[in-house]
């Protein structure tokens, strides 16, 4: 056996099946002695979880009424007079109060309105009838709570002995908890509903106690005997400071230990009473089951250690055997050190890295169309250009650079489409390509699909020469294309320059050289020398001010803060290099302000609501310095439009989350993927993906499961579909797929939640 396996099993003995045995000694030990607290805090935790699911289903049931006053069709109600014959009006308020019963299951529920006097019942059937048809002391209780000072309201007691139900009332319209309700709406639960929830253990009692102390789950006339005991219990437990504890107590079956809960938020105590023989009566059985459970957990840690041992010695085996394999080893009778083995052999594989190297650099062609892409839109630095363009492995011995555009003329009296421009851009780029060797160029690519550009290099030292060269190359390229794809085009010559920060200038430079063949024909090609453009400075200037104003315009658009705000020192300092005063200074910079805040309005914002008086013409032009008028566009201008259009952006991703959400309601039971929801909301999955999650705090695919799940769970209780046909309703291709779907999200098979709410109901029935 080799020797890392056995350092594997001794270790995982060490930290598995031993520090068990020690701990099932102690735990032994400490059970015996502790036997009394430990049952205490065991019925502690009972009470916490009895008062977690009580209190949940009350607040999830005071949740779906604070959604129902919130409803249109009740805040519509709560106004205007609703009448007998108005159908629409009253089916829309009784599905509301029908849904209430989604969460909880509800016996009844009733929206009474006092103004109008009347009162609409949940069931089966529309109930619609005045108020006259409650009884006389219940109409009566309810108006009370109506003129009282509480918005919302649990009321314990019932009025039937053979109905024992707990009632929550809560005031209509709920903004003004303290007046007098228009209406309130009430919803009645069986006790049953509450009593299911408390968890009942051997001989120990659970129950709740209300505010005046009374057990109000149980039939006092049934359960007699524990009404002084309750008194008493609860005068006890009033006098105790905290709001839970333990202590003993002597009940009407002898000695006991009661352990309580007060809620703060109700009022309700949670008890729990124990006969104390039954305590000490365990602590055999206690002892001997912790035990067991230690010598079976022992075995499986110990069965576990060793197999996950062998599991992890596994890679490690095969992949010396693979190593040993490929390198053509034999096994040797003892094995080495498996780790040293493997080390050897592969700096032995990995001795080939440069080779490895260039390899990969074979595949770098998009990296570097996407690189020139990026320092033709001025979004790289030249320093990180220079360290990429090194690693991607692209020209690098020149003395001058120079920028060819190339574009096509027309496609009038070709044999081309004008569908078929873009396909046939992407033809010139590969001649392009093919037709510059590969040390004279950079890696030509497509400027928005209509430009195709070409960064070119030389080492000639004249600058005649390298004029000479540009235009001969430019030459080369339009004989190629036309040879080719018989295609009239012109080609834009930039100026010669030094290094790549003159990369974007000269791309514009081209441009505006092709921008002559307005006036000067087609199949042209045009320097940007020959055309006068340098003729004078301050149009020079003002093209320069008119790129940065763009590109400063598109990062506000983007909310990009750092981009604005070096595109803006940039501005700043082309506009310093003038020899002008400083108030010529605001007018220039009056033709930015023009274009932010054109942007603005296309966003829907007005100029004064988001800048308010700052947005005056004036207010830009009566700065007596440079630094005043600086100042204000950082802290004042772009600030806040930048916080209106983010707030725009916000309100956008909202309105975009709630349509994916409404859209899973009405396409439950259809294919309502990610990509679908994308496609009709005209959006990327991407984009919508992080908008929804954004907005719910849950991925959009776990919300669609969850819905589904909350449906199948309404057809199980409500229709007799079967498991298979709910499935394939729900878009599960597989029956088994959804069962598992299902029990993952509510905890038991289909089959088994159906007979449960099955028993559920029947039970209810045999008791009504």
């Amino acid at each position: 056996m080799s020797k890392y396996l056995i350092r594997i099993l001794t270790y995982s003995f060490l930290i598995g099946p031993v520090p068990i045995v020690c701990l099932g000694l102690m735990t032994a030990y400490f059970s015996w002695n502790d036997n009394e607290a430990k049952a205490n805090a065991m019925r502690a935790e009972i009470l916490r979880q009895n008062q977690l699911r009580v209190e949940q289903m009350m607040r999830t049931l005071e949740l779906s009424i604070a959604q129902f006053a919130a409803s249109s069709p009740v805040k519509k109600a709560l106004y205007e007079e609703v009448k007998p014959d108005d159908f629409v009006s009253i089916q829309e308020l009784w599905m509301s109060l029908y849904n209430l019963q989604t969460f909880v299951d509800v016996q009844k529920s009733f929206l009474i309105h006092f103004d109008h006097r009347w009162v609409i019942e949940s069931g089966r059937i529309v109930k619609f009838g005045p108020l006259e048809q409650l009884g006389q002391k219940e109409k009566e209780r309810f108006r009370q709570f109506a003129l009282g000072k509480e918005s919302m309201k649990w009321m314990a007691e019932s009025d039937t002995t053979d109905e024992p139900v707990v009632q929550l009332a809560a005031k209509l319209p709920m903004t003004d908890p303290g007046g007098a309700a228009r209406a309130i709406v009430v919803v009645r639960i069986e006790k049953n509903q509450f009593a299911d929830l408390m968890t009942q253990s051997g001989s120990e009692r659970n129950y709740i106690l209300d505010a005046a102390g009374g057990d109000f789950l149980s039939d006092s006339s049934r359960d007699k005997t524990y009404a002084a005991f309750n008194a008493g219990l609860f005068a006890k437990i009033q006098a105790q400071p905290g709001k839970m504890g333990h202590f003993n107590a002597d009940s009407p079956s002898g000695k006991a230990s009661v352990s309580y809960i007060v809620s703060p938020q109700y009022g309700w105590t949670y008890v729990s009473v124990t006969p104390v023989a039954a305590v000490y009566g365990q602590l055999g059985r206690i002892f001997f089951a912790i035990l067991v459970v230690y010598v079976l957990i022992f075995i499986a840690a110990a069965l576990l250690a060793y197999y996950g041992s062998w599991r992890m010695y596994s890679p490690v085996r095969n992949l010396y055997n693979m190593v040993s394999g490929l390198l053509g080893h034999e096994h040797p009778a003892s094995r080495p050190d498996e780790f040293r083995h493997i080390e050897h052999q592969l700096k032995q594989l990995f001795s080939s890295k440069l080779e490895l190297q260039q390899q990969v650099r074979g595949q770098f062609a998009q990296l570097k169309e996407f690189l020139l892409l990026k320092l033709f839109t001025g979004q790289i630095s030249k320093s990180d250009f220079s360290s990429r363009a090194e690693t991607y492995g692209l020209a690098a011995n020149w003395r001058w650079l120079g920028v060819l555009v190339l574009q096509i003329d027309t496609l009038e009296g070709t044999k081309y489409k004008e569908n078929e421009r873009e396909l046939l851009m992407f033809a010139v780029n590969n001649i392009v390509n093919d037709a510059l060797p590969l040390g004279q160029r950079f890696s030509p690519i497509l400027m928005d699909l209509r430009s195709q550009v070409t960064l070119l290099s030389c080492t000639m030292e004249d600058p005649a020469a390298v004029k000479t060269y540009l235009y001969e190359t430019a030459e080369a390229v339009r004989h190629a294309v036309k040879t080719y794809l018989d295609l009239p085009v012109s080609v834009g010559i930039s100026r010669p320059f030094a290094d790549y920060a003159g990369a974007l200038p000269a791309y514009h430079e081209a441009l505006e050289a092709l921008s002559c063949r307005i006036r000067l024909g087609n199949e042209l090609i045009l320097g940007y020398d020959d055309i006068g453009a340098n003729q004078h400075i301050a149009a020079d200037t003002y093209k320069q001010l008119q790129l940065v104003e763009e590109q400063l315009v598109y990062s506000v658009k983007s909310c990009d803060k750092e981009q604005i705000e070096r595109l803006f020192d940039e501005y700043i300092h082309i506009l310093r290099q003038k020899e002008v005063y400083n108030k010529e200074f605001s007018f220039l910079l009056l033709q930015l302000v023009s274009k932010v805040l054109q942007l603005l309005q296309e966003q829907g914002g007005t100029i004064k609501g988001v800048l308010g008086e700052n947005a005056a013409v004036e207010q830009f032009i009566q700065f007596q310095t440079m630094d005043d008028l600086v100042r204000h566009f950082k802290q004042h201008f772009f600030p806040k439009i930048l916080a209106f259009l983010a707030e725009r952006d916000e309100l956008q991703n909202s309105s975009i989350a709630e349509k994916m959400a409404k859209l899973v309601e009405e396409r439950y039971d259809q294919d309502i993927s990610l990509e679908t929801c994308a496609s009709l909301l005209n959006y990327h999955p991407s984009y919508i993906s992080r908008v929804f999650k954004k907005h719910y705090g849950i991925a959009y695919v776990d919300y669609v499961i969850e819905y589904r799940m909350n449906m199948a769970k309404s057809y199980l209780e409500h229709t007799s579909l079967s498991i298979a046909d709910i499935a394939r309703k729900l878009q599960y291709m597989h029956t088994s797929a959804f069962i598992r779907a299902f029990r993952k999200i509510v905890g038991v098979t289909p089959g088994k939640y159906r007979e449960e709410m099955q028993h559920v109901t029947w039970n209810r029935e045999v008791e009504t």
